[in-house]
């Protein structure tokens, strides 16, 4: 199904709307949320006997994920606001020169030493003064608002899902008598 709105939802029968559309409220004629923003990420997956996860934040952002099929995801790169999906390999160098900076016994210093499995690049939808997590009543229908988590979605996931949760409950738990 396409969306233009929210309303246009209206048929499924509802009673409440959770939305946690992407990128969408920025192109949602009745949100149009425009701190809505991309984030271009790119990650290098490698073939690797390393099984930690390894995170620094900062200015030079950068973690290891390992998986269970023996490898691990790399990746260093957070780009606000650029849409371009083509692989940067310049980027990717520099992915493998921070890990190898953190991790020095575990990652070698050039990509040609990596037995490299795979790249992705991709874009997330991130809010640039945060994520939205909250209710409304938008145009008679109940909505709770929860997207904008960007990249963290990996990390934020369960906690956005409570607190929509709890979001959804207060509609409907909501007693006649607080609206007086």
């Amino acid at each position: 199904m396409n969306l233009d709105s929210l309303s246009d939802t209206r048929s499924q029968g509802h009673d409440i709307l959770v939305n946690a559309s992407g990128s969408g409220p920025r192109f949602l004629t009745d949100i149009q949320d425009q701190k809505m923003q991309y984030v271009r990420g790119q990650t290098v997956r490698v073939k690797t006997s390393y099984d930690k996860i390894f995170m620094r934040h900062g200015k030079d952002y950068t973690y290891v994920i390992p998986r269970l099929d023996g490898t691990a995801v790399l990746r260093g790169i957070e780009q606000v606001g650029k849409t371009d999906t083509s692989l940067d390999m310049d980027i990717q160098k520099d992915i493998v020169r921070r890990v190898h900076k953190d991790l020095p016994n575990s990652f070698p210093l050039k990509l040609a030493d990596y037995d490299v499995v795979g790249h992705n690049v991709g874009l997330r939808p991130y809010r640039e003064t945060g994520v939205r997590i909250e209710k409304e009543i938008l145009n008679g229908e109940k909505v709770v608002h929860a997207y904008g988590v960007a990249g963290g979605g990996y990390l934020f996931s369960f906690g956005l899902a409570r607190a929509a949760r709890d979001l959804v409950d207060e509609f409907v738990y909501q007693s006649p008598l607080a609206k007086l």
